[in-house]
């Protein structure tokens, strides 16, 4: 299986970062939102067809929790 994820609400496919477990987009997803102070990213799985997003991660909380 693979998985992809985005900074887009819409999937774009020149900028994306792929991998094969939903476990390491997830962990992936958390480490690109901090490196974009919180920024929503998107995870989608990968089909024949067209990707079908998945869910949205932040890291706002964790970010802005005192």
């Amino acid at each position: 299986m693979k998985w992809s994820i985005t900074y887009s609400f819409n999937y774009d496919d020149t900028y994306n970062k792929q991998f094969e477990t939903f476990d390491e987009a997830k962990e992936g997803a958390y480490k690109w939102s901090i490196e974009e102070e919180g920024a929503p990213i998107y995870i989608w799985k990968l089909t024949t067809g067209n990707p079908i997003k998945w869910t949205k991660v932040s890291a706002w909380t964790i970010l802005h929790s005192t």
